[in-house]
């Protein structure tokens, strides 16, 4: 049963937890308030109402050759050595070297231009859990219009849409109701503020800044965040320190000074007036799958300790087994099966947490599922998939409290068979010989015919 529980722990947990990172992203993005103002200052020193956006350092790899534990002993292999900055070559590689990849970054905290620190103003409490909704178009006193269904206070202006960058010429023809003042007479940032749209998927606020390199982990996570200006690595490096460009032309990875240095954006993820699960419910839905994916984590990490606990419980096992006291045989195979009852009872804990839990909202993503997604693609595919996990997720868990529910009964059962029809003393495959003394008349002759 250990074995079974195992697989099943290490199962649940694994297939379901990916889309439970997706679900807290989007969580995540409805928890961030949407930016009202950007600026760009020539210290750190924000204006009052800003915060400083941080960008993330730049990361890079260097690549040397290891020559040191050489495996391989001939001419052509002793004149080889370790060289930095370059990989082995395939004579290297043949006689033993090794290629060593090291990590490496420089702290790039200045965008390039005269004013290099980017500054943030949110709109403070208005993110999309909190921020009021129109009824028919219309907000409520106090409050106005934005995007397609957002009201924010009138002493607010409306979020941020759309940022990008542009030529001066084209800024002033293209409809843009703001700009950042760079001090630069290059590119320029550009944005508008929405008040009102027909589509709610099609535009929201801008809500997520980041700064850094364009990579699957630096910039843009996803496909959402999009460029709103961009320079090269060498320009950010030069911007900050430009002995940086020189060490990467003798590290030998002058490649990355053409690799893109960006700001991107990503907007507030949409949701559908007409979905049947609200923003609102969604967030406490998120909560619950949360606590089904530590009780799925708590199941995992138990089943594996119960399974580490019987390895080294059957070597003690196989060790009395086999040394020369009797007395101790079977003791570590009783333990063992008290441990894996009472393991089991633990375990039946969180998974029967989980199946409850699950069984009790998995029609809701269900209905959101065939409603035709309440979002975009990327946050509906996670959405529409926690639908069936959470399903299959409910008959793993039943086959699981089941099985275990049937390993209990099985041992306590054999526990009071034990206890009240004790078996025979004679164990099975030996022969117990018991001394008895027999009544021997004293004249008894043997000899003596009867």
């Amino acid at each position: 049963m250990p074995i079974v529980s195992l697989f099943l722990g290490v199962y649940a947990y694994s297939s379901w937890h990916s889309n439970v990172e997706s679900f807290d992203d989007q969580i995540s993005n409805w928890k961030t308030d949407p930016v009202l103002s950007i600026v760009f200052s020539a210290d750190t020193t924000c204006p009052n109402g800003y915060a400083l956006q941080v960008p993330k350092p730049f990361n890079y790899t260097t690549v040397s050759c290891d020559c040191s534990s050489k495996s391989v002993s001939s001419t052509t292999c002793d004149s080889q050595s370790s060289t930095d900055w370059y990989s082995c070559t395939s004579t290297q590689s043949s006689c033993g070297c090794k290629s060593v990849t090291t990590s490496r970054s420089f702290s790039v905290p200045k965008w390039p231009g005269i004013y290099p620190y980017m500054c943030i103003q949110r709109a403070s409490g208005q993110n999309a859990l909190a921020r009021a909704r129109a009824t028919a178009g219309v907000c409520a006193s106090g409050t106005h219009l934005c995007n397609y269904d957002d009201c924010l206070p009138d002493s607010m202006s409306c979020p941020i849409t759309n940022v990008t960058s542009v030529s001066p010429s084209v800024q002033s023809s293209g409809g843009w109701v703001g700009s950042v003042d760079q001090n630069t007479t290059g590119y320029i940032m550009v944005y508008n503020r929405s008040v009102s749209s027909m589509d709610p998927l099609a535009i929201t606020p801008e809500v997520e800044v980041l700064i850094g390199q364009d990579t699957s982990s630096g910039a843009r996570p996803d496909s959402r965040y999009r460029t709103a200006q961009q320079y090269s690595v060498q320009d950010a490096l030069n911007a900050n320190d430009a002995s940086y460009v020189q060490t990467l032309i003798n590290q030998n990875q002058a490649g990355y000074l053409s690799t893109p240095w960006m700001i991107t954006m990503r907007e507030e993820i949409p949701w559908l007036p007409k979905c049947p699960t609200t923003r609102t419910r969604l967030n406490t839905l998120h909560d619950k799958v949360a606590i089904i994916d530590k009780a799925q984590l708590a199941v995992m990490l138990i089943s594996i300790g119960i399974s580490i606990y019987n390895f080294i419980a059957a070597t003690h096992d196989y060790n009395e087994m086999t040394d020369d006291d009797p007395n101790n045989d079977g003791n570590m195979a009783k333990k063992k099966a008290v441990c894996n009852m009472v393991g089991e009872v633990v375990n039946l804990v969180p998974t029967i947490i989980a199946l409850a839990i699950a069984s009790t909202i998995y029609h809701e993503f269900n209905d959101m599922k065939n409603f035709g997604g309440c979002s975009d693609s990327i946050a509906n595919a996670p959405l529409n998939s926690l639908a069936k996990k959470l399903n299959d997720l409910a008959t793993i868990n039943v086959v699981k409290t089941a099985a275990s529910a049937l390993y209990l009964a099985f041992r306590i059962a054999v526990y009071l068979r034990s206890k009240y029809c004790p078996s025979s003393n004679i164990s099975p495959g030996k022969t117990h010989v018991q001394d008895t003394q027999l009544a021997i008349p004293p004249d008894y002759n043997p000899n003596q015919q009867q």
